[in-house]
């Protein structure tokens, strides 16, 4: 399902995209648009799933759409220290520095990027 969601989303951002046939197969995509038409609304709903990389792309989409809300720069922020989490657990340094760096970008009072980067 989490896949379909995405899918539906790239189907509403990316002008000319196709679901593939295992995408157009799934029921109950119509409710699922309308539920979420709001980047807003789906960034916030991937963020409390832990679904990072598909929230990234969301709210940065979203960030596009909405520039100037507090809610989306955070979520995006906080986005950005969980993927720098991971890539740091998986031992990617240099994508992990990156992250926090970003995250400091739209929150730069975000301690836990201060922290993860040792200033």
């Amino acid at each position: 399902m989490h896949r379909l969601k995405f899918i539906i989303t790239i189907l509403l951002v990316v002008p000319g995209a196709v679901a593939p046939a295992s995408a157009q197969q799934g029921g109950g995509s119509e409710l699922y648009l309308r539920e979420y038409a709001d980047p807003r609304a789906l960034g916030a709903a991937l963020v409390k799933e832990g679904n990072w990389v598909e929230a990234k792309e969301v709210l940065e989409r979203a960030e596009l759409e909405y520039p100037n809300d507090p809610r989306v720069l955070k979520m995006l922020a906080q986005t950005y220290v969980a993927i720098g989490r991971e890539r740091a657990a998986s031992g990617d340094d240099v994508e992990a520095i990156y992250f926090f760096e970003r995250a400091l970008t739209k929150d730069d009072q975000l301690g836990d990027a201060w922290l993860a980067l040792g200033e």
